[in-house]
């Protein structure tokens, strides 16, 4: 049975699988106002410094040096384990709703990523400190969809009259700052392309050149997709244990990979492979797993998503050093021994990609609005 896409015609990866023919390919792009991510000065500094600014202070020519040489990011780490575990903590949790569930405590961060997103966390992170998805138990897992269920019902009923087409859940893996287990709890809005929150489509399709290798070590088997971005693993066809084990050995396969990155990069191996060339150049400072699980149009599966090696891009391709949203795509890789490849551009996540500004914007107060709404509906 053909169901409503998010985007009309429009298809996106988390369509894959469920319609046979994938045309009008687009990624859903957003912008949140007012957030402040110090990633952005960090690299605006980085990037003064390679055009040699002359307005640059002594303390920030230091800083500008410490980026270059990657130093600046192996300072102590704040926290016995993460922040999430730790008293500094800062969100809005939704008390009442929370207060339902056995496992899981849902909020709304005070960094949000996404249009009306909240985020979901174990509630005894500080004594299981569990890192990935595969370490979470059946029960922990059962309840983590009945959430989903539950949220896609409700907020269905009370506030989108039908137009909530899923609810999609990002964990991010390997390289974390927050190492104790956490999602993103997006809403699968129909056409919120027009809804003013935004977001905007994307005539692209955003994937990482690794997924390719990473697929061809996986057997084939019914119910596992392989894409261009990644893996997708029909749950109703694959059992939950076994797709988590599928999504382990994928991201085995990504750690080794990385691996290999930093024996090229530490001269214990010679490079043998134009790909082999490509890692050590190109790979990332902070690879990723972007592992999803999303209800959709009748549907539920779970992805993998690798972000390893970033497209590069030179000097004079940067842009203005203003633009804050261009400032958020932008990032510099002092990891790598190419100087040519140390300026990073891209979307992220691959899939579902999102920045973040400080400016206010038309649509600031309609984000607000919507979040305001959900909590009125979750109490």
């Amino acid at each position: 049975m053909r169901t409503e896409r998010q985007f009309d015609d429009n298809s996106t990866f988390f369509d894959i699988g469920i319609d046979k023919k994938i045309d009008n390919f687009a990624t859903l792009y957003c912008v949140m106002p007012q957030t402040k991510k110090k990633r952005t000065d960090i690299t605006k500094l980085a990037l003064r410094y390679l055009q040699q600014d002359k307005t640059l202070t002594s303390d920030e020519i230091a800083i500008a040096k410490t980026i270059m040489d990657d130093s600046f990011y192996k300072k102590p780490k704040e926290y016995d384990h993460c922040k999430l575990c730790s008293n500094k903590f800062n969100r809005e949790v939704l008390t009442e709703y929370s207060s339902k569930l056995k496992f899981w405590e849902v909020c709304f961060p005070t960094v949000p990523y996404f249009p009306g997103s909240m985020m979901i966390y174990l509630k005894d992170r500080e004594q299981t400190r569990k890192e990935n998805i595969w370490d979470l138990s059946s029960s922990e897992l059962l309840e983590l969809k009945k959430i989903m269920i539950d949220l896609k019902r409700l907020l269905n009923a009370y506030l989108f009259d039908g137009n909530l087409l899923g609810i999609n859940v990002l964990f991010n893996q390997i390289s974390k700052s927050q190492l104790c287990i956490h999602g993103h709890i997006e809403l699968m809005l129909k056409n919120i392309d027009k809804l003013n929150y935004g977001c905007r489509l994307l005539a692209i399709r955003n994937y990482d050149p690794t997924a390719e290798i990473l697929n061809s070590y996986m057997e084939d088997s019914m119910g596992m997709i392989k894409t261009l971005e990644g893996i997708r693993i029909n749950l109703q066809i694959i059992n939950t244990n076994n797709a988590l084990n599928l999504i382990k050995k994928y991201e085995n396969e990504m750690i080794k990979l990385i691996n290999l990155g930093n024996l090229l990069r530490s001269g214990k191996k010679e490079v043998s492979s134009d790909f082999e060339l490509a890692l050590l150049n190109g790979m990332s400072p902070a690879p990723a797993n972007s592992v999803y699980i999303t209800d959709y149009r009748n549907e539920l599966f779970l992805s993998s998503v690798p972000e390893i090696i970033p497209p590069t891009i030179s000097l004079n391709e940067i842009g203005s050093l203003e633009d804050e949203e261009n400032m958020y795509l932008t990032k510099f890789n002092a990891t790598t021994p190419n100087s040519d490849f140390s300026i990073i551009r891209k979307y992220s996540p691959l899939v579902r990609p999102s920045s973040k500004v400080t400016t206010d914007t038309t649509y600031s107060n309609n984000i607000k609005e919507l979040k305001l709404s959900i909590k009125r509906i979750l109490k």
